[in-house]
């Protein structure tokens, strides 16, 4: 099963349009979490958003489940679901919502990229990269380049998500006495400086 299959049978994302899958279209924070959100089973949500979410919007509940479970503390106390993200967010993304979900995820180490000296000095500290290249749900867009700052496309989001679903599995579970603490999410100030390209709409996911 390919990557576009598995999130489309699975109800986890769509095309943009009717005729259009849009595989190189970059990905915003809105569209990552909906994807998570939905993969959960799309739950039922209470409780006051992001201060710049609108009941209207149509991530409204996979925001407040974000902050809700703590898979997306926010930035600054907004959502920024339009702002695009990058490969190295999108990573900090999945290895929180990981160990939330009790997964103990250990890093590896990361030399034969010749770009790992370009992933921003707060993912180096939390490790997420390291983590989630051991765990093989994200791999670097050649065998020598991981394009950590890079902005995410939907193809590797739903490749991601396909590869999450076969691993799972042999993720090691934490010890309950001893839980990880998951990793914070970038701040809006940090964000900013790391992110590439201009914000666009959000696509539908």
């Amino acid at each position: 099963m390919d990557a576009f299959q598995y999130v489309f049978e699975n109800g986890i994302m769509t095309g943009i349009s009717d005729v259009s899958w849009a595989p190189g279209l970059t990905v915003n924070r809105a569209t990552a979490f909906a994807t998570l959100y939905k993969l959960e089973g799309s739950p039922d949500v209470e409780g006051e958003s992001f201060s710049d979410v609108k009941d209207t919007d149509w991530f409204y509940d996979a925001a407040l489940w974000a902050k809700n479970t703590g898979v997306s503390e926010g930035e600054n106390g907004m959502f920024s679901g339009a702002r695009n993200i990058t490969r190295t967010e999108l990573a900090a993304i999945f290895v929180r919502y990981l160990e939330l979900s009790g997964y103990k995820l250990g890093p590896v180490g990361l030399s034969q990229y010749a770009d790992e000296g370009s992933i921003p000095s707060w993912a180096v500290s939390q490790e997420v990269i390291a983590k989630i290249v051991g765990t093989g749900i994200i791999k670097g867009r050649s065998d020598t380049v991981l394009a950590p700052n890079a902005t995410a496309t939907r193809a590797e989001l739903a490749q991601m998500l396909l590869n999450m679903a076969n691993c799972i599995d042999d993720l090691e579970l934490a010890d309950e006495e001893a839980p990880e603490e998951p990793p914070e999410e970038v701040g809006e100030d940090v964000a900013e400086d790391d992110a590439a390209g201009e914000e666009e709409v959000p696509a539908a996911a």
